[in-house]
């Protein structure tokens, strides 16, 4: 019966949704976009994609009012088409849609008197396509909100690992530079103090390890540290065989 009443009232029923979603979009209650009702940044479909879908959903309820659910739900899902804010789609925003059909619906049915008999019956009808739509429309928006939160996570660690790789390859660029003046250093001197001085402490700066020594072998053929850098020093230090 409500799927009858739906068709017979289609003509006036469609423009008057129409005109309500437009109203509710352009002037916002208090708190549904800012907390301001701050209309700034409102973008609305393009009135002909808008009016396929509200078409199409309008088609839909009849079709569940009737007993077959299927094509209103796979509108639900596509209800990203149309776009009432610049941001990522809204939950409220997307169940303004919904909630001002339900308002047309109930007030035409008031002012039916044709139907005043079986107005319970089908406010109720009504109601449960509504609860319906209501949670769908929930269910869609919750899983596309795990799926974006789900891919900025993603992103997020891929930028983390890209900064951790940039600041290994600068630390070793860093590293080669200094090993490079190392190298250059040690080829234009010729005093061995110097030279082990140069060595120890570059390779002391650049790896940032905690001990380095050198050892060379001695007049007697030991080994002994030469000089050493860091936390202990070990100059003396002799290994006899």
């Amino acid at each position: 019966m409500l799927a009858q009443w739906l068709t017979q009232h289609r003509a006036r029923l469609l423009p008057e949704w129409t005109a309500r979603l437009q109203l509710a979009i352009s002037q916002p209650q208090a708190g549904l976009h800012n907390g301001h009702g701050d209309t700034n940044g409102v973008v609305v479909a393009a009135p002909e994609e808008r009016d396929l879908l509200m078409v199409s959903l309008y088609d839909g309820i009849i079709l569940a009012a009737e007993g077959d659910a299927a094509p209103l739900d796979q509108c639900l899902r596509l209800m990203h088409a149309l776009r009432t804010s610049d941001r990522d789609e809204e939950l409220g925003e997307r169940l303004q849609l919904a909630f001002q059909l339900r308002r047309v619906v109930w007030d035409g049915l008031f002012a039916d008197s044709a139907v005043a008999e079986q107005r319970r019956e089908l406010l109720e009808a009504a109601e449960q396509i509504f609860e319906h739509v209501t949670l769908a429309l929930t269910e869609h928006w919750t899983t596309s909100a795990a799926v974006i939160r789900q891919q900025l996570e993603h992103a997020e660690q891929f930028a983390q690992t890209l900064a951790q790789a940039a600041e290994q390859a600068d630390q070793i660029t860093l590293q080669l530079h200094n090993l490079n003046t190392l190298a250059s250093e040690l080829a234009t001197s010729l005093d061995s103090a110097a030279l082990i001085e140069t060595a120890g402490s570059k390779l002391h700066e650049v790896l940032g390890v905690a001990h380095v020594a050198i050892w060379l072998a001695d007049d007697q053929g030991a080994l002994a540290v030469a000089q050493s850098w860091g936390e202990r020093d070990q100059c003396g230090l002799r290994l006899t065989d």
